[in-house]
């Protein structure tokens, strides 16, 4: 024990003397004192909300008491606590890889890098909000030792939450397919206390007041943590080795092995293929890629509650983002993607015109894929299959070169490795002016014929601009060409500058 609390405090001055000692804390100390202010800030407004806490619930809840009733909420805090962990709340792993030479256990290591994610502000927020009110609301309605179990066992909760949330992150970078059942289980949580008058809401907050009435009901939540502990440690532990997350893999030293399908179409196809592993086998563009997949979801958001009575714009507005999700997300950073390797690209012996065909049949076959999945919306109003398909005509034939066109001024290097969540590396105002032609173009041309009375001729207007665009697709990509080898050395400079 004694050897394990020197390794933390050891490892943990090495990691304050990094964070001071860096170039970037001593370049931006004005930065980091107004951060410093901003979340003193914040801490005294999330003080002050857990004092008036009750008086909300007490207005938006009449009928029950404010502590059952934020019990009750706080099944869906845990859900969009635990969504907002796995996206955003970085993974302490980078830290603690200088150590994993040395002659230290790596089972303390990992015990190190798990209490060390407790440390994050996620676990800090609901405890600056709940303490207040369970001295305000929780001790005087039941007792000391009531409230202090109760807040206690939220404690509880909140920490095994971190750490199924880290298990699953790390189980996510080996199998990025968890998602999709996680997902589905959150969805269907959420789906079943809608549907059954707030069944499981109330379930779970009735074992939290029960907690209140028996407080040594706190052993099932300390259990909880104990586990969900054990599962990260045990992740960690079964990933210590680099041959562990490839020994099930299938490894070949041969490119003519390992095809994605359409490397029949020749070179273009060879390119795209490169372009699909890219995004597949790198954090960041894995992550855009996952975000624009959930966000097909958005479609239910808006179809479902007003099912039959929307109007053009609003459907057309929705099917150019239901359809160009994947394009619009990846498109961002196009040619970025490939700033650690791009002096090789130039030199690969293709040509410059056959580099962005690949990208694209890669951004066609994108936009084909997320109108397929769009399909299903048509259940809710027929008019959705034609306006998406006026959307996927424009996303294909005018968009994609646009995204492709904008993408010549991007000549800033990124990682890819790192994740996509407030990471704004690489990002300039392109991706900025980016949204103005992409959404733009087809509400202005909309607009025009809504205006006379013609928003029917409209919607046709969008998908005939686009089917042109298609039908001169190679003649827009020699306008793309000429741009970039116009600005070739300056984008080859950024890149190589970072």
């Amino acid at each position: 024990m004694k050897t394990f609390t020197s390794l933390v405090f050891r490892i943990s001055g090495h990691r304050w003397k990094e964070a001071v000692r860096s170039s970037y804390w001593q370049k931006s100390i004005m930065i980091n004192l107004l951060l410093g202010i901003f979340l003193l800030y914040f801490l005294v407004n999330l003080v002050i909300l857990g004092v008036f806490l009750g008086r909300i619930l007490t207005a938006s809840f009449p009928d029950t008491e404010p502590v059952r009733a934020l019990s009750e909420i706080l099944l869906y805090y845990f859900m969009g606590d635990f969504l907002l962990r796995f996206f955003m709340q970085p993974v302490p792993v980078i830290s603690v890889m200088p150590y994993l030479h040395l002659p230290v256990k790596r089972s303390s290591i990992f015990h190190f890098l798990l209490l060390r994610s407790g440390l994050s502000l996620f676990n800090l927020f609901p405890v600056i909000i709940l303490v207040p009110f369970t001295i305000r609301y929780v001790i005087p309605a039941y007792s000391a030792g009531a409230g202090l179990a109760w807040l206690c066992a939220i404690i509880l909760l909140v920490f095994a939450n971190n750490y199924l949330s880290f298990f699953f992150k790390k189980l996510f970078a080996v199998k990025p397919g968890v998602i999709l059942p996680l997902a589905a289980f959150l969805a269907l949580l959420a789906y079943t206390d809608f549907s059954q008058t707030r069944i499981v809401s109330q379930t779970f907050g009735e074992a939290l007041m029960q907690i209140i009435l028996h407080p040594s009901w706190i052993v099932f939540p300390a259990a909880l943590l104990l586990f969900c502990y054990g599962l990260s440690w045990r992740m960690l532990y079964r990933q210590r080795y680099l041959e562990a997350k490839v020994k099930h893999e299938r490894v070949y030293y041969s490119t003519e092995k390992s095809r994605y399908f359409f490397e029949i179409f020749g070179l273009t196809g060879k390119l795209a293929s490169l372009e699909m592993k890219l995004i597949l086998r790198n954090n960041r563009p894995r992550t855009y890629l996952i975000i624009s997949l959930i966000f097909l979801l958005y479609g239910f958001m808006i179809y479902s509650k007003h099912q039959g009575h929307l109007g053009y714009g609003t459907m057309l507005f929705a099917g150019l983002l239901l359809t160009g999700i994947i394009t619009m997300q990846y498109g961002q950073l196009v040619l970025s993607w490939e700033s650690s390797y791009f002096d090789r690209l130039c030199t690969a012996g293709f040509s410059t015109l056959e580099f962005f065909t690949a990208k694209f049949w890669l951004f066609f076959l994108f936009n084909t894929a997320t109108f397929m999945v769009s399909l299903p919306y048509a259940l809710f109003d027929s008019r959705i299959l034609l306006l998406n398909l006026a959307a996927w005509f424009f996303n294909c034939g005018i968009n994609i070169f646009i995204i492709l066109y904008l993408g010549t001024y991007n000549t800033k290097r990124i990682d890819m490795s790192k994740g996509a969540f407030f990471n704004y590396e690489g990002v300039t105002a392109a991706q900025f002016i980016l949204i103005l032609p992409i959404i733009g173009f087809p509400v202005l041309i909309y607009g025009l014929f809504a205006l006379a009375g013609l928003p029917e001729a409209g919607v046709l207007a969008i998908g005939l601009s686009g089917l042109a665009g298609l039908a001169f697709h190679r003649q827009l990509i020699e306008i793309v060409t000429r741009k970039f080898l116009a600005r070739k050395q300056k984008i080859l400079t950024g890149f190589r500058n970072g």
